[in-house]
């Protein structure tokens, strides 16, 4: 985490990098290998029925892997005819280039996915199940977050969805917190306009969600700070902010705060 990064410089930051997660360029996958017609096919572009699925993660990436939707390999439309990019895959004659997708502490990858029920697993070239996400729901025009970790048994996920799209009405704001980085322990905390602080939560364990409703209040902040660590008073998130939640979420190089991704009117990139 980055105490002393402002909250603005938050924003911006991450309004600068969320870009660059759906533009994440499709890596080199093998495209000699016969594919028919059952396949779930995208274009790279983000429609006005699909959502934006950014898969980022804490957690050791068992490399490039692919992705099946339903029962159905991914793949990215391509032209065979245009000479390709240096950085993409040769186009296969098909039309079609396998989606291979990484993840793990310095980044990870987008999608655009149609909204609605899906089952979602990761395999790797050989065809070799990787992880089993079973049915998740896609909800379309925002952003759905997969965030994977390093769980005692192997890989996990959580799966944040924000409501961008829905006017903000209710008397109370949640406040979630994903430990996906620190064994130690992860401490919430509120504090009033006069600088005293008291802990809602303590020892929010390493791969922990944890959330509570809290009565929206003008110069009342919470903010996540590791156990050992006292609150720095400059990175709270306020508490009477018009957004639907404040998310912490330390699974990249920043602490990412979903205050700017769940507000409406935030991220225009989605239609």
């Amino acid at each position: 985490m980055h105490p002393s990064m402002s909250p603005n410089h938050l924003r911006a930051t991450l309004s600068l990098l969320l870009p660059v997660l759906v533009s994440v360029p499709t890596l080199p996958a093998c495209t000699n290998e016969s594919l028919n017609d059952d396949v779930f096919a995208i274009d790279g572009e983000i429609t006005a029925d699909e959502g934006t699925v950014i898969i980022v993660g804490g957690a050791s990436s068992p490399g490039p892997v692919r992705v099946r939707i339903d029962g159905k390999l991914l793949v990215q439309t391509c032209d065979p005819n245009e000479t390709p990019d240096l950085r993409d895959p040769e186009c296969g004659s098909n039309g079609y280039v396998i989606k291979e997708i990484g993840f793990g502490p310095s980044g990870g990858d987008g999608l655009g996915i149609p909204g609605g029920s899906h089952s979602v697993q990761f395999e790797n070239a050989d065809g070799n199940a990787v992880y089993d996400f079973g049915v998740i729901e896609i909800a379309a025009k925002e952003f759905n977050l997969v965030l994977m970790y390093d769980s005692p048994t192997g890989l996990g996920h959580h799966l944040v969805t924000t409501r961008r799209k829905d006017p903000v009405d209710e008397p109370k704001i949640a406040v979630r917190v994903f430990n996906l980085t620190s064994p130690a322990g992860l401490d919430l905390v509120q504090c009033s306009a006069d600088g005293k602080c008291a802990p809602l939560k303590t020892g929010i364990a390493y791969g922990e969600r944890f959330e509570q409703e809290l009565d929206r209040s003008a110069g009342t902040t919470v903010q996540v700070v590791a156990s050992d660590e006292a609150p720095r008073l400059e990175n709270g998130a306020d508490l009477s902010r018009q957004c639907h939640s404040f998310n912490f979420m330390n699974v990249l190089p920043l602490e990412l705060r979903e205050a700017d991704l769940d507000c409406p009117g935030t991220l225009h990139h989605i239609p």
